[in-house]
């Protein structure tokens, strides 16, 4: 939050009139905060909340550096408290920046790390999108395009981050996803958010590692859904079972994150196994109580099953 902060003290010493963020996710969300707090006053970390404003915000032009989070067409923020190591949010339709600009140059040269995971993110939104109860016939459009971009473009990205048509492809479907996500995510992003905040994992990084354990743990709840996503990723799911094709989906993102490179558990990226373990209830705690599992297919009501969703992930 002294991101939104040092952003809001400025905006308020020169009298902005409009805002304009140019970066990855947390650039673009630092300036949402900074606008809510421009209108309520106060700081960016008092203004957590859902659906608290009640006047339009200073006009936001949004242009993402990474082609994940999107957004630059959603209406929450995400905020860290390091005391807490917590991530609160804020939502609200006011916050959905009036314009996004896509410019697939502003990508290239991203590290390949940054753009693993931030693909990882888009393809996490998409599929939590894509299985949540409260989806609808256009986010389930928008989805599956976006899923289908991903799996076109991604592993051409992360081969060559100068490939301005694949730049352009993952930037689309980064914004489609971000579409998509609007009724709501899963227990990826939950258990995202919570080691984000514990461990500083990158969040498309966590996404993706959680993303994998959530299929698996959605499959008897989300089984259609999932279907189409194997579909989407390539699949024929022709003479499959409903549940084999859902099972189909979960192999293909594992195949696809193989493909890309990307780190499959958390002790892939070096954090001391000890470290994790000593923490596990609070992985376990943060996941079940974060916003996310809210609108996730299978109730988020066991800890049991969420700590053997945990320890497959770790």
């Amino acid at each position: 939050y002294e991101c939104a902060d040092a952003a809001l003290d400025y905006c308020r010493a020169v009298g902005a009139d409009a805002i304009v963020s140019l970066g990855g996710g947390s650039s673009i969300d630092a300036a949402k905060l900074t606008l809510v707090a421009l209108s309520n006053g106060g700081s960016a970390i008092e203004n957590m909340g859902l659906l608290r404003l009640d006047r339009p915000l200073l006009p936001h032009v949004a242009i993402p550096t990474t082609h994940g989070t999107g957004s630059e067409v959603t209406l929450g923020a995400v905020i860290t408290n390091a005391q807490l190591h917590r991530k609160f949010f804020v939502a609200d339709f006011h916050l959905i920046p009036k314009v996004a600009i896509l410019d697939p140059t502003l990508v290239t040269g991203l590290p390949k790390p940054v753009t693993i995971g931030t693909g990882l993110d888009a393809l996490t939104h998409a599929i939590e999108g894509l299985v949540t109860p409260a989806a609808n016939p256009i986010t389930t459009a928008t989805g599956l395009q976006s899923v289908r971009l991903i799996a076109e473009h991604l592993p051409r990205v992360v081969a060559d981050g100068n490939d301005l048509e694949s730049g352009q492809g993952m930037l689309v479907a980064a914004t489609l996803a971000g579409i998509t996500l609007g009724p709501g995510l899963g227990i990826a992003h939950a258990f995202a958010h919570t080691v984000g905040a514990l461990f500083g994992v990158h969040h498309g990084t966590g996404c993706g590692i959680g993303l994998l354990q959530a299929m698996r743990f959605n499959r008897e709840h989300a089984t259609t859904a999932l279907g189409q996503v194997a579909q989407a990723l390539g699949v024929d799911t022709r003479g499959m079972t409903d549940l084999q094709a859902a099972d189909a989906a979960t192999a293909a993102v594992e195949a696809l994150m193989q493909k890309i490179g990307a780190p499959m558990r958390l002790r892939d990226l070096g954090i001391d196994p000890g470290q994790i373990q000593a923490r596990l209830p609070e992985i376990i705690g943060g996941t079940m109580s974060d916003l996310n599992c809210g609108s996730n297919p299978r109730p988020v009501v066991d800890p049991h099953a969420v700590a053997e969703l945990v320890a497959a992930a770790i």
